[in-house]
């Protein structure tokens, strides 16, 4: 069984991952977004203005039957595209 490490970074102390509750505005639209790095998870954790703290919950994905397309191994031209 394989198992993805992620991180996600807010200034909410409790996190119930849930579709449809991020902005439109953001790169992939209304989702729950994690990222592999714990340190860029710490930089959105304090994304308010003011804030000086915040929270960084980690989360243990089982990948097992998944495809998982990595945009660090495709460059940036195919992140852009895949955007539009």
């Amino acid at each position: 069984m394989d198992k993805l490490i992620l991180f996600h970074g807010t200034p909410d102390k409790i996190v119930v991952p849930t579709y449809g509750k991020g902005k439109e505005k953001y790169d992939y639209g209304q989702g729950f977004y994690l990222t592999k790095s714990i340190d860029l998870a710490k930089e959105w954790a304090v994304c308010r203005p003011n804030e000086e703290n915040g929270w960084v919950h980690k989360y243990q994905l089982d990948t097992d039957g998944l495809k998982i397309l990595d945009f660090q191994d495709k460059g940036v031209l195919a992140w852009l595209a895949e955007l539009n």
